[in-house]
């Protein structure tokens, strides 16, 4: 009876310290990542190392596939992984909280590990495209305009692309000044409001300035 007792009396002491540990560490999970962005990494290989080093303090910080904590700001991001192309890009990760990266291979012996590995390139394929429907959405819910483009006529074209900030640009590509403004009266005609866009127009020729 006393035995049986007393295995009751570890096993409720086990359980404590167990969910006291839990609690703690939770509390010091959340101090550690105050301040800090949770990005999103997912790249294939899932073992390859990613830098993140930030350009103004030059902090470097180290992950790999998963969520990794850092503070705010512009980074430098390189993914690397032993006979695999490297991936380097510039990202702030305050607008934009995602790094993927797919590796290609350089050597044979990397071909081979790619082939019996296709299930995270598969993976990192569905998330990619799931990434970019949810920004599609996103950009046409803000910017309606762009769910229509591109938009074609035998004088003029209205096309976009995305600067690094994320916002959309809408082009304007045509010679002509009074395609130009035919142009924009297409997208006004439409419903939309210039002043909503950022516009550019390509190929323009100034009839003000002598041609060379």
């Amino acid at each position: 009876m006393i035995n049986r007792k007393h295995s009751i009396q570890i096993v409720i002491a086990t359980a404590l310290f167990v969910i006291i540990g839990a609690i703690a560490y939770n509390i010091y999970l959340s101090f550690e990542h105050t301040g800090k962005i949770a990005v999103t990494l997912v790249t294939a290989p899932a073992d390859a190392t990613t830098t993140f080093t930030n350009t103004a303090t030059k902090k470097v910080t180290k992950g790999s596939s998963g969520t990794i904590y850092i503070e705010p700001g512009v980074y430098d991001i390189s993914v690397e992984k032993k006979d695999f192309n490297p991936y380097k890009g510039t990202q702030d990760i305050s607008k934009d909280n995602t790094v993927i990266a797919e590796l290609f291979p350089q050597t044979k012996e990397a071909a081979n590990w790619v082939n019996n590995h296709k299930d995270q390139y598969n993976k990192l394929e569905a998330f990619a495209g799931k990434k970019s429907l949810e920004y599609n959405k996103s950009v046409t819910d803000k910017y309606p305009l762009i769910g229509v483009l591109p938009l074609k006529d035998p004088y003029y074209s209205i096309g976009h692309y995305k600067k690094g900030s994320g916002e959309p640009v809408v082009v304007i590509t045509t010679e002509s000044p009074q395609y130009r403004y035919a142009a924009t009266r297409r997208i006004t005609s439409m419903g939309y409001k210039l002043s909503d866009y950022r516009i550019e127009y390509k190929d323009f020729q100034d009839p003000l300035k002598e041609k060379k």
